[in-house]
């Protein structure tokens, strides 16, 4: 009779989770964040008080600046990429349609304006490359990034630009705009809204 050691465990490929299987798992997991990336679930810790305090602080900033067409909401799901090479993220914040929100738990790209990441040390590839990649490809039309710097203060990365390559169909964000201190959003609908770093302090 054979037997599955440590070894052999570690070899065999996880099976990849659906959709589904993965909020029935993870849906209301309390040990931090959760994230599905290829059918495999991400579980990253709870955020700090400082990115949690820049959070809230930019989600009082924007909710009443952005009009009746958006609303802006914390720790929601996007559905970035179908089975099997499934792919939910879930921003720090985000604007979504006001006419989706309801029960669902999980969002569209299409439905929204802006998603927000603030970097932890341990988000900053993550956010900086790999996230910044998925918006884009899903045709988000804004990504801001706060860093909270130690020494200097927040600092504002916004990508709004997106650029599709004729050969090779993929879509990117050009270059970020601003000078890192001040942002200013396009958001459908509303007045230009201008962010600085004092204002996330």
């Amino acid at each position: 009779m054979s037997t599955t050691t440590a070894a052999d465990a570690l070899r065999t490929p996880m099976r990849e989770l659906t959709i589904a299987e993965w909020h029935d798992l993870y849906g209301d997991y309390e040990g931090g964040h959760c994230e599905l990336v290829r059918g495999q679930a991400i579980v990253t810790p709870t955020e700090s008080t400082q990115n949690l305090n820049a959070a809230m602080k930019l989600l009082r900033l924007l909710s009443p600046r952005i009009g009746a067409r958006w609303t802006a909401l914390p720790g929601v799901s996007i559905q970035l990429a179908e089975e099997p090479a499934a792919l939910v993220r879930v921003p720090d914040l985000l604007l979504v349609r006001s006419a989706i929100v309801g029960p669902n738990w999980k969002v569209a790209p299409a439905d929204i304006s802006l998603v927000i990441e603030v970097v932890s040390p341990s988000s900053v590839e993550r956010d900086r490359v790999t996230k910044r990649a998925e918006y884009a490809a899903a045709g988000i039309p804004n990504y801001l990034i706060i860093e909270l710097a130690p020494n200097d203060g927040p600092h504002l990365w916004l990508f709004d630009t997106l650029l599709t390559d004729d050969a090779s169909g993929i879509t990117t964000y050009a270059d970020p705009t601003g000078d890192g201190n001040t942002v200013t959003l396009h958001i459908p609908g509303a007045d230009p809204i201008t962010i600085t770093a004092d204002d996330l302090r």
